[in-house]
């Protein structure tokens, strides 16, 4: 039996319980941090869109995985989705090559956005493709891929399919530049700018 003694007791620990803990309220983890703690500074948001991966093949046959088999430390991907953007993509081209000859570390590619496709339509096109190009640089170097382009896209934030789109990704697929349409002075200086500030502060990415 309970004695009168240990009865104040345990009335006495229930009222000092209810002091600290008092009814409806519930302390959590987020009610014992300081309201002006800061985030770690060196934590940035991933807001910033990645390239998608995404599986294609060049002109030469060869079959890629991408962002991963992209084969610089910095890769400029000109985005087709028609072939009379192929014009616009020339034009890129011959600039880039100079660019790539300057920057050992960058390499540029032509990805032509074919959407999906019956098999033979796409080896149709294919073949076309091979006979219409000659040189070994773009042959090796224009990575068709026949995905949703829709769906790309919307991957990596552009709102549609009407110009070319350039980008700058580095070897994880991380977004750095972006720009579209006909390749101009202005826009291949930003992205030299772009580059050698990337080279400049370049760092050393761990092995995955």
């Amino acid at each position: 039996m309970i004695t009168i003694a240990a009865a104040f007791i345990l009335a006495f620990a229930a009222m000092a319980m209810f002091a600290i803990f008092p009814v409806g309220s519930r302390t959590t983890f987020s009610d014992t941090v300081a309201d002006d703690t800061e985030p770690d500074a060196d934590i940035q948001p991933l807001n910033k869109p990645s390239f998608p991966s995404v599986e294609g093949r060049n002109i030469d046959g060869r079959q890629f995985v991408l962002p991963e088999q992209f084969e610089g430390l910095y890769n400029v991907a000109l985005i087709t989705y028609d072939i009379d953007q192929r014009v616009d993509a020339a034009a890129w081209i011959a600039s880039l090559r100079t660019m790539e000859n300057a920057y050992p570390d960058i390499h540029a590619y032509e990805l032509p956005l074919v959407g999906v496709m019956p098999w033979l339509t796409r080896e149709r096109r294919e073949s076309r493709l091979s006979s219409d190009t000659t040189d070994p640089h773009i042959r090796a170097n224009t990575i068709s891929i026949y995905i949703d382009p829709h769906a790309f896209n919307g991957v990596l934030h552009i709102d549609d399919c009407a110009q070319i789109i350039i980008i700058l990704v580095d070897r994880f697929g991380n977004v750095l530049w972006r720009e579209r349409g006909p390749c101009t002075a202005a826009k291949i200086e930003d992205l030299e700018n772009t580059i050698v500030n990337l080279l400049t502060n370049v760092r050393i990415y761990p092995e995955n």
